[in-house]
Protein backbone atom coordinates (compact mmCIF):
# COMPACT_ATOMS: atom_id res chain seq x y z
CA UNK A 1 0.00 0.00 0.00
CA UNK A 2 2.88 2.35 0.81
CA UNK A 3 4.29 2.13 -2.73
CA UNK A 4 0.93 2.97 -4.28
CA UNK A 5 0.46 5.94 -1.98
CA UNK A 6 4.02 7.11 -2.59
CA UNK A 7 3.71 6.85 -6.39
CA UNK A 8 0.35 8.59 -6.40
CA UNK A 9 1.56 11.32 -4.02
CA UNK A 10 4.74 11.92 -6.01
CA UNK A 11 2.82 12.13 -9.26
CA UNK A 12 0.23 14.39 -7.61
CA UNK A 13 3.02 16.64 -6.33
CA UNK A 14 4.50 17.21 -9.76
CA UNK A 15 1.04 17.72 -11.21
CA UNK A 16 0.24 20.27 -8.54
CA UNK A 17 3.54 22.05 -9.11
CA UNK A 18 2.97 22.12 -12.84
CA UNK A 19 -0.68 23.10 -12.61
CA UNK A 20 -0.23 25.91 -10.09
CA UNK A 21 2.44 27.79 -11.94
CA UNK A 22 1.13 31.19 -12.89
CA UNK A 23 4.40 32.47 -14.34
CA UNK A 24 3.31 34.60 -17.31
CA UNK A 25 6.65 33.91 -19.00
CA UNK A 26 6.15 30.14 -19.09
CA UNK A 27 4.10 28.69 -21.94
CA UNK A 28 1.13 26.44 -21.23
CA UNK A 29 3.08 23.51 -22.66
CA UNK A 30 6.38 22.31 -21.18
CA UNK A 31 9.10 21.29 -23.65
CA UNK A 32 8.65 17.76 -24.95
CA UNK A 33 10.06 14.98 -22.82
CA UNK A 34 10.46 11.24 -23.15
CA UNK A 35 10.58 8.33 -20.73
CA UNK A 36 10.37 4.72 -21.82
CA UNK A 37 11.12 1.30 -20.43
CA UNK A 38 10.50 -2.36 -21.05
CA UNK A 39 9.40 -4.60 -18.21
CA UNK A 40 9.18 -8.32 -17.55
CA UNK A 41 8.45 -10.63 -14.65
CA UNK A 42 5.10 -10.13 -12.93
CA UNK A 43 3.93 -8.42 -16.14
CA UNK A 44 5.64 -7.82 -19.46
CA UNK A 45 5.39 -5.00 -21.92
CA UNK A 46 6.61 -1.53 -22.76
CA UNK A 47 5.90 1.88 -21.23
CA UNK A 48 6.33 4.84 -23.57
CA UNK A 49 5.61 8.42 -22.58
CA UNK A 50 6.60 10.99 -25.18
CA UNK A 51 4.96 14.36 -25.04
CA UNK A 52 4.52 17.77 -23.50
CA UNK A 53 3.02 18.39 -20.09
CA UNK A 54 0.07 20.77 -20.36
CA UNK A 55 0.55 23.00 -17.33
CA UNK A 56 -3.10 24.06 -17.36
CA UNK A 57 -4.38 20.45 -17.46
CA UNK A 58 -1.62 18.13 -16.17
CA UNK A 59 -3.97 15.13 -15.83
CA UNK A 60 -4.48 15.03 -19.59
CA UNK A 61 -2.39 13.24 -22.16
CA UNK A 62 0.91 11.42 -22.20
CA UNK A 63 4.02 13.33 -21.13
CA UNK A 64 7.40 13.23 -19.40
CA UNK A 65 9.07 15.99 -17.41
CA UNK A 66 11.84 16.41 -14.84
CA UNK A 67 12.35 18.44 -11.71
CA UNK A 68 15.66 19.49 -10.17
CA UNK A 69 15.59 20.74 -6.59
CA UNK A 70 18.47 22.00 -4.50
CA UNK A 71 18.26 20.38 -1.06
CA UNK A 72 21.09 20.94 1.39
CA UNK A 73 23.57 21.87 -1.34
CA UNK A 74 22.85 18.77 -3.38
CA UNK A 75 20.59 18.26 -6.36
CA UNK A 76 17.55 15.99 -6.18
CA UNK A 77 16.50 14.88 -9.65
CA UNK A 78 12.93 13.78 -10.21
CA UNK A 79 11.72 12.24 -13.46
CA UNK A 80 7.95 11.96 -13.84
CA UNK A 81 6.01 10.41 -16.72
CA UNK A 82 2.38 9.65 -17.44
CA UNK A 83 1.05 7.34 -20.12
CA UNK A 84 -2.67 7.82 -20.66
CA UNK A 85 -5.06 5.88 -22.86
CA UNK A 86 -8.61 7.07 -22.21
CA UNK A 87 -9.21 6.68 -18.47
CA UNK A 88 -6.35 4.21 -18.04
CA UNK A 89 -3.16 5.76 -16.62
CA UNK A 90 0.29 4.29 -16.00
CA UNK A 91 3.12 6.28 -14.45
CA UNK A 92 6.82 6.45 -13.62
CA UNK A 93 8.52 8.34 -10.79
CA UNK A 94 12.34 8.25 -10.48
CA UNK A 95 14.05 10.20 -7.72
CA UNK A 96 17.82 10.48 -7.22
CA UNK A 97 19.27 12.45 -4.28
CA UNK A 98 22.70 13.87 -5.12
CA UNK A 99 22.13 13.47 -8.85
CA UNK A 100 25.08 14.18 -11.09
CA UNK A 101 26.49 12.99 -14.40
CA UNK A 102 27.55 9.42 -13.79
CA UNK A 103 26.07 6.22 -12.39
CA UNK A 104 24.88 4.91 -9.07
CA UNK A 105 24.34 1.20 -8.44
CA UNK A 106 22.56 -0.25 -5.43
CA UNK A 107 21.80 -3.78 -4.31
CA UNK A 108 20.00 -5.27 -1.32
CA UNK A 109 22.98 -4.56 0.93
CA UNK A 110 23.42 -0.89 -0.05
CA UNK A 111 22.55 1.29 2.94
CA UNK A 112 20.69 4.52 2.12
CA UNK A 113 20.53 4.01 -1.64
CA UNK A 114 20.17 7.52 -3.12
CA UNK A 115 17.58 6.56 -5.75
CA UNK A 116 14.11 5.08 -5.74
CA UNK A 117 12.01 4.07 -8.73
CA UNK A 118 8.20 3.78 -8.55
CA UNK A 119 6.10 2.38 -11.37
CA UNK A 120 2.32 2.26 -11.56
CA UNK A 121 1.07 0.00 -14.37
CA UNK A 122 -2.50 -0.23 -15.62
CA UNK A 123 -3.55 -3.82 -16.26
CA UNK A 124 -6.38 -4.54 -18.69
CA UNK A 125 -8.27 -7.79 -18.22
CA UNK A 126 -11.71 -9.25 -18.86
CA UNK A 127 -13.17 -7.58 -15.76
CA UNK A 128 -11.87 -4.12 -16.61
CA UNK A 129 -8.63 -2.60 -15.47
CA UNK A 130 -6.69 -2.25 -12.25
CA UNK A 131 -3.31 -0.84 -11.36
CA UNK A 132 -0.24 -2.54 -9.96
CA UNK A 133 2.31 -0.56 -8.03
CA UNK A 134 6.02 -1.43 -7.86
CA UNK A 135 8.96 0.16 -6.07
CA UNK A 136 12.66 -0.54 -5.92
CA UNK A 137 16.16 0.58 -5.04
CA UNK A 138 18.02 -2.36 -6.57
CA UNK A 139 19.65 -1.49 -9.89
CA UNK A 140 21.58 1.24 -11.68
CA UNK A 141 20.68 4.78 -12.66
CA UNK A 142 22.97 6.62 -15.07
CA UNK A 143 22.74 10.30 -15.96
CA UNK A 144 24.62 10.98 -19.20
CA UNK A 145 23.74 14.67 -19.39
CA UNK A 146 22.50 17.07 -16.73
CA UNK A 147 22.15 20.75 -17.57
CA UNK A 148 20.11 23.58 -16.12
CA UNK A 149 17.20 22.70 -18.39
CA UNK A 150 17.50 19.00 -19.35
CA UNK A 151 18.35 15.56 -17.94
CA UNK A 152 19.19 12.49 -20.03
CA UNK A 153 19.93 9.02 -18.75
CA UNK A 154 19.12 5.34 -18.37
CA UNK A 155 18.02 2.97 -15.63
CA UNK A 156 17.73 -0.73 -14.90
CA UNK A 157 16.09 -2.03 -11.75
CA UNK A 158 14.35 -4.86 -10.00
CA UNK A 159 11.11 -3.63 -8.49
CA UNK A 160 8.86 -5.31 -5.95
CA UNK A 161 5.08 -5.21 -6.20
CA UNK A 162 3.26 -3.65 -3.29
CA UNK A 163 1.67 -6.50 -1.30
CA UNK A 164 -1.71 -4.74 -1.31
CA UNK A 165 -1.71 -4.69 -5.13
CA UNK A 166 -3.47 -7.70 -6.71
CA UNK A 167 -1.45 -9.97 -8.97
CA UNK A 168 0.16 -13.38 -9.30
CA UNK A 169 2.63 -14.86 -6.82
CA UNK A 170 5.71 -13.48 -8.61
CA UNK A 171 5.86 -9.99 -7.16
CA UNK A 172 8.90 -8.63 -9.03
CA UNK A 173 9.36 -6.63 -12.17
CA UNK A 174 12.58 -6.15 -14.14
CA UNK A 175 12.71 -2.75 -15.85
CA UNK A 176 15.18 -1.25 -18.29
CA UNK A 177 14.70 2.17 -19.78
CA UNK A 178 15.73 5.71 -20.57
CA UNK A 179 14.67 9.31 -20.06
CA UNK A 180 15.26 12.62 -21.82
CA UNK A 181 13.29 15.31 -20.02
CA UNK A 182 13.18 19.07 -19.67
CA UNK A 183 13.75 20.26 -16.10
CA UNK A 184 11.59 22.51 -13.98
CA UNK A 185 13.98 24.09 -11.46
CA UNK A 186 12.59 24.53 -7.96
CA UNK A 187 14.13 25.71 -4.71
Amino acid sequence: MFAIQRAVLALAAVLALAGCQEDPFKPDQAPEGEARFTYSGDLSGEFVAVGRLNRRNPNAGTWAIGDLQQVGGSGVLGVFAQQRSGLVVSGLVLEWRGAQVGSVTCDESTPNCPFVLDVLLAVQNTTGSNQRSYEGRVGTVTVTSLTEDRAVGTFTATLTRDVATPGPDTPTLQVSGSFDVSLELTD
